[in-house]
């Protein structure tokens, strides 16, 4: 809200008056080209619809989670991947459509947050519409519910999103793993997603390109060209629950593939297996899982991402790095 209004002042930016209705003051939703505008605008109307339902039905612990959440992607991912589109000197139609999606996604949420927190929605209310609106109504408790655009959600783009936060937020922590700082370039992140399997749209292949600072991305089928691993059952703990069976157990275990049991262990999933024709199951904290990456990378996986930073430092490299530094 802050960024918002400072930079709105700024540049003079007033929202569109032809067809404003008190009850709706953040209007129609805004049409964009850009993939990040189209992005928030799916996220808001799915929290609208969310927290209504919550609402409705008296939970406002889950009304709360998700709009934790939103205001977290608004902040942290949208707003920070769209400042310079704020920033640049030109009042050119990006730009333009830049405040129309802000400001609409703002009012639109403080609407939805008004009955959790009445009183800074208010003050918002006032600058963001009524000091603009002279036929605003005169509070946000006054105005109607915001509808939920069915045609801006978009789930197929949110779990795209999704995934390029994710594979970015991976990357740059494969990055902290071995030192280098963002500034410096790299040539390439390597990908895989398990079983999704899915190629980023161009769009968000350069965000996360941009993110990593990095010459490319690249989705492989193989977890191994990345990081092996090495399986082990805990002695200490499963040698006194099976006793003389344990070595039935350690062999069975090692018969899994070791991807299934990494990424059931990091989803804190037991992991079952199938001894003298009976099943049992292990529990995370009973095996112990040894990874090495492979020459030249460094690695960081997460919920069955795991993303590869090519972390060595050619000559040119590193002459760039110094010219960006």
């Amino acid at each position: 809200y802050n960024f918002f209004v400072t930079y709105a002042r700024l540049d003079g930016w007033e929202p569109e008056q032809a067809g404003f209705d008190p009850d709706m003051p953040e209007g129609p939703t805004p049409a964009s080209d850009n993939l990040l505008d189209r992005w928030v605008l799916a996220r808001i109307n799915a929290v609208a619809e969310a927290v209504r339902v919550a609402l409705e039905n008296s939970d406002a612990y889950t009304a709360t989670l998700a709009v934790d959440g939103f205001i977290d992607d608004l902040t942290n991912w949208f707003i920070r991947r769209s400042r310079r589109r704020f920033w640049k000197s030109e009042h050119d139609a990006d730009k333009t459509t830049a405040y129309a999606t802000l400001y609409h996604v703002l009012v639109k949420l403080i609407k939805v947050l008004s009955p959790l927190t009445p009183f800074v929605t208010e003050t918002m209310y006032q600058n963001l519409v009524c000091e603009v609106q002279p036929e605003a109504h005169p509070s946000v408790h006054h105005c109607l519910w915001p509808l939920t655009d069915q045609a801006a959600i978009d789930d197929e783009l949110v779990a795209q999103m999704d995934l390029a936060r994710q594979v970015a937020s991976l990357g740059l922590g494969a990055r902290s793993l071995v030192n280098i700082k963002v500034r410096q370039p790299l040539a390439k992140a390597l990908v895989y997603a398990g079983e999704r399997q899915v190629a980023l749209l161009p769009e968000l292949m350069d965000i996360v390109m941009d993110e990593l600072n990095v010459k490319t991305v690249e989705f492989v089928q193989d977890e191994g060209a990345l990081v092996s691993y090495r399986i082990v059952a805990d002695g200490r703990a499963l040698g006194p629950r099976f006793g003389k069976n344990f070595p039935a157990v350690r062999a069975a275990l090692e018969a899994v593939p070791a991807s299934q049991v990494v990424t059931q262990v990091k989803e804190n999933e037991p992991v079952v297996l199938t001894v003298a024709g009976e099943e049992i199951e292990l529990l995370p904290e009973e095996i112990i899982i040894d990874s090495e990456p492979a020459e030249g990378l460094s690695v960081q996986s997460d919920k069955g991402i795991t993303v590869a930073i090519d972390s060595v430092i050619t000559p040119e490299l590193e002459a760039e790095g110094l010219v960006r530094d």
